[in-house]
Parts: C-alpha cells; structure tokens; sequence
C-alpha cells in the first residue's frame, strides 16, 4: 500500500450530483473482506483506507474554497491549489489522506491531480 503519511493525494471529476459522486468512490466489500468501487476499477488502485478519504461536490465554488473546505484545507499547499486550477473542467473533488498515489494515466470520470504534503 502506498501510504505516505501527511501526504494527501487528489483527483477531479465531473459527475451529475452529489450522490452519483458518492456511488462512485462508496467502496463495496466482499465476503473475503476485499474491497472495490469503481474508483479503484478506473484507477487502478489496489486498496486504500476508505476511512482516510473524502470526496465533495464543489460545482459552483472556485477551486480554491473547493480545495480548503476539505479537512485539513488550511495546511495544503499553494501548489496544491494552482494545480487543480490548471486540471480543466470539474466539479468534484476526491482526496485521500496518507496516501501517495502515482500518476496514472486518465480514463473514466476521474483524473489524477497529484500528491501534496499537508497537517494534521
């Protein structure tokens, strides 16, 4: 697993409302205690603490007030907020904490921002 600690990793994505956002990263468990969502089939990812993650639907806010209203927002770094500036169209955000993902190439309904320190 790739955790990293006080590091959050980001990604964006444009969906229809805030529940078909939630569907979309809501992790499924199975009875051998896996765990999948459509976020990890599109990305990749092997397994993350779902515990350490939060998704917001930010449709009519700046980048910036989508980006800090998240836990921790107040410690992320100004390379944090020029980088989704620069990450086109969206209206969501999903961020995990203690996590650093590698860059994957887009597909789907979500795109890798990147990986930034923050505190606790």
């Amino acid at each position: 697993m790739p955790y990293k600690e006080n590091t959050f990793s980001l990604w964006v994505g444009i969906f229809t409302d805030e529940a078909s956002l939630q569907e979309y990263v809501e992790p499924i468990y199975s009875d051998n205690a896996l765990i999948s969502s459509d976020f990890i089939k599109e990305t990749g990812i092997d397994w993350y603490d779902a515990d350490l993650a939060e998704a917001s639907f930010c449709k009519n806010n700046t980048p910036d007030t989508c980006l800090r209203m998240h836990s921790y927002g107040d410690s992320f770094p100004q390379e944090a907020v020029n980088d989704l500036k620069q990450a086109g169209e969206f209206n969501s955000l999903y961020l995990i904490y203690d996590f650093l993902a590698k860059p994957a190439k887009s597909s789907g309904r979500i795109k890798f921002v990147g990986a930034y320190s923050y505190k606790k």
